[in-house]
């Protein structure tokens, strides 16, 4: 089953917000298990690297002791590449580039609470602050 090009198995595509902007294709019998494993393992090692960009984040905001305004500026600024990749999710290079982006940023933001939990210290308004067990 074929669609034309502005159609899609769930109707007509309206852009970024209303259904998806890819062209839909039926595979010919046989090849349909071929593709989803193949497509899982993709997913997959690109989930496993980006928790390694995280992780390298995190560690770079306990090196550099990021305070609680810088994490939240850190946030927003990783929001902000997740709205660009949403416009540039059909460029091959950036679009890797911008998702590792994104969660490195996001491991930087999440230093400071992961320091706090695992108790080594908290900076509040530029104040060393201990924690206490």
């Amino acid at each position: 089953m074929n669609y034309q090009q502005n159609n899609g198995p769930f109707g007509q595509n309206r852009g970024m917000f209303g259904s998806s902007s890819y062209n839909y294709q039926a595979l010919p019998y046989g090849y349909e298990g071929t593709q989803t494993s193949g497509l899982m393992s993709k997913v997959m090692g690109l989930l496993a690297f980006s928790f390694l960009f995280a992780a390298l984040g995190t560690f770079a905001g306990f090196v550099m002791n990021i305070t609680f305004g810088t994490d939240w500026i850190v946030a927003m600024a990783g929001f902000v590449v997740l709205i660009i990749l949403q416009f540039a999710i059909q460029k091959p290079g950036l679009n890797l580039f911008l998702l590792y982006l994104f969660t490195f940023l996001e491991g930087l933001s999440l230093a400071l609470l992961i320091s706090y939990y695992c108790g080594l210290f908290v900076w509040i308004g530029g104040l060393r602050l201990d924690h206490q067990t």
